[in-house]
């Protein structure tokens, strides 16, 4: 499965902007599954982040989705500036009118507490 992981990465990362929620969220769950095998996590976590900004509120929770799972399942930590990044992300999607995309946003934020202090995570919830 190893050598497929890039190509099959690239079609759950569209998978993610399908018009069906169904296949959006199964591109999530298997994005969260994928990433245990990726060794091109940094770009992944960027180009989700970065597409957070312009989706539409189901896009933008299957998105929330699976970047909460894949920091919960990657092996490794990301930079301190894409984590930053992704920080951010979620708790300006903390702010939506969409229950669904405050309630992914959330459990990003959960994740991220995997990879950073949580008190300074705890900070920027509270003052967002």
């Amino acid at each position: 499965l190893k050598p497929f992981v890039p190509q099959l990465q690239t079609t759950f990362v569209k998978a993610l902007a399908d018009p069906t929620k169904t296949v959006r969220l199964r591109g999530a769950a298997a994005l969260s599954a994928l990433v245990a095998l990726s060794t091109r996590i940094e770009p992944l976590t960027s180009d989700l982040t970065n597409s957070l900004a312009s989706a539409e509120p189901g896009v933008a929770y299957a998105t929330l989705v699976a970047l909460a799972g894949v920091l919960r399942n990657m092996p490794k930590p990301l930079s301190d500036a894409t984590l930053d990044r992704v920080k951010a992300a979620a708790v300006e999607k903390l702010l939506v009118e969409d229950e669904q995309v405050d309630v992914a946003a959330a459990s990003l934020v959960g994740a991220c507490a995997k990879w950073c202090d949580v008190p300074t995570l705890l900070d920027s919830v509270e003052t967002a």
